[in-house]
């Protein structure tokens, strides 16, 4: 498996030159995060709204403790590569966006993630969870938003 990673399409490009595997010791286990109210309406050509609806609703509730992070889920009746695949095409749409890294957390190739950060002034940390038989993987993203950041 090594630093296999799911093609995108378009001119999407890496920045840093490959993917890279983050290493061993990730487990497939539920995210502790609340689920998603509108979770079941998400698909990889739906989220990026979504999570666009929330950043922009985090950013005007800058007092929140959470205002710094958004996030969605969702699974998907299909295999993690097809899936992840799907993910980093859309990204691929976004002209500000660019694929800082990307690879497989584990030997078995169960668990793929993402980061991809945009010249707007946000970081999307995507993970994609395959189950045991790869008949179904469930993706989150956690955008993490620049205007949260302290000030240096």
């Amino acid at each position: 498996m090594g630093s296999a990673a799911p093609e995108a399409g378009g001119a999407f490009e890496e920045a840093g030159g490959g993917s890279e595997a983050a290493g061993a010791g990730a487990s497939g286990s539920e995210s502790s995060a609340p689920p998603d109210a509108k979770a079941a309406d998400l698909s990889t050509e739906t989220f990026l709204a979504e999570l666009a609806r929330k950043s922009e609703e985090a950013g005007s509730a800058a007092t929140s403790e959470d205002a710094g992070e958004v996030a969605v889920s969702w699974t998907e009746e299909r295999g993690l590569v097809s899936l992840a695949s799907d993910v980093l095409t859309a990204y691929g749409d976004i002209a500000t966006a660019t694929l800082a890294t990307s690879g497989y957390l584990d030997l078995r190739g169960n668990v793929w993630a993402a980061l991809v950060q945009d010249a707007r002034g946000w970081v999307d940390v995507v993970t994609v969870t395959s189950a045991a038989d790869d008949g179904s993987a469930t993706v989150h993203v956690a955008r993490l938003l620049a205007s949260a950041a302290p000030e240096s």
